[in-house]
């Protein structure tokens, strides 16, 4: 085991790398045409991680209530910066579509927990007790970034994000970070399926609002399900994005793409839960884990 910090929140900014799509037409002309005509299947983009608004009003998990020092708050394990976050493509590409729907559906989520070291989530939406995010001793931690090859998602920690100073010190161990990998490659995996039944957007439109309709959702359904009891939410949240897919007038397929991702998140709770290992730590009123300063 070694020590490592809690990530404080709020978070003070991010950088990332993404590989993602660049849909047509794109500037500048791609010779002898006068426009690309075609998709670029992977490209790199710079993600500028910055806009607290999504992560603060629906993707955020944060503790308020046991910090008794610093008096500031905990980020916890599965954080999202969520959308809004400015994405360009490295030059020479300066323009295409594919920067609006990046943005809108920018996603940069804190992966690496400290798991026995749990806070009640008191984030956007209510909830039972998360484990704590970790950061390094300089104050910044590698996050996950959404990403996509093609069209095809999947999520990679190619993004760093700071934050505010601390000197509150967790446990972090092998187990931690199996834990991270483990719901990171669920992330990869719900994206994937959800695409293979979706299918891929016709057009640029058809990209924005397929973004629009998923972030609408996922609010939606994250707030219904916050109302609940933390033992009941894992499997609301499948009932209710299945029935909220229903309500909208979607395919059985849509409806199996609605609720794939909850249950692949529901299994990587418990499987990451596992890999954490049976310490016995928790942040109550004071340190947790193995404090640097009492």
């Amino acid at each position: 085991m070694s020590p490592a910090r809690i990530s404080k929140y709020p978070p003070i900014q991010g950088i990332g790398y993404d590989l993602h799509m660049v849909m047509p037409p794109s500037q500048p002309p791609v010779p002898p045409s006068p426009v690309n005509p075609a998709p670029i299947p992977v490209y790199g983009w710079i993600a500028s991680i910055g806009n607290p608004a999504a992560g603060f009003a629906i993707t955020g998990k944060w503790s308020w209530y046991r910090v008794t020092t610093e008096g500031i708050g905990n980020i916890l394990a599965g954080h999202d910066w969520g959308m809004g976050q400015p994405h360009v493509p490295i030059p020479p590409v300066t323009a295409t579509p594919s920067i609006a729907i990046r943005t809108l559906s920018s996603s940069t989520k804190y992966w690496l927990p400290s798991t026995p070291n749990k806070d009640p989530q008191d984030g956007s939406t209510r909830g039972g007790d998360g484990s704590v995010a970790i950061s390094f001793p300089a104050y910044c931690i590698p996050t996950q970034n959404c990403q996509d090859i093609s069209g095809w998602p999947f999520v990679a920690p190619t993004s760093i994000c700071f934050q505010l100073m601390s000197t509150r010190e967790v446990g972090f161990t092998w187990g931690d970070v199996l834990n991270g990998v483990i719901n990171m490659a669920c992330d990869s995996a719900a994206a994937l399926i959800g695409r293979a039944l979706g299918g891929a957007p016709d057009s640029a439109r058809a990209a924005l609002r397929a973004a629009l309709a998923g972030a609408a959702t996922n609010a939606f359904v994250d707030h219904v399900v916050g109302l609940l009891p933390p033992d009941a939410q894992g499997a609301a949240k499948i009932m209710v994005a299945g029935a909220f897919a229903i309500g909208l007038g979607g395919s059985p397929r849509d409806v199996v793409g609605a609720v794939t991702g909850p249950a692949i998140g529901l299994g990587a709770g418990e499987a990451g839960g596992a890999a954490g290992g049976g310490r016995e730590e928790h942040v109550g009123m004071g340190h947790g884990g193995t404090p640097l300063f009492e």
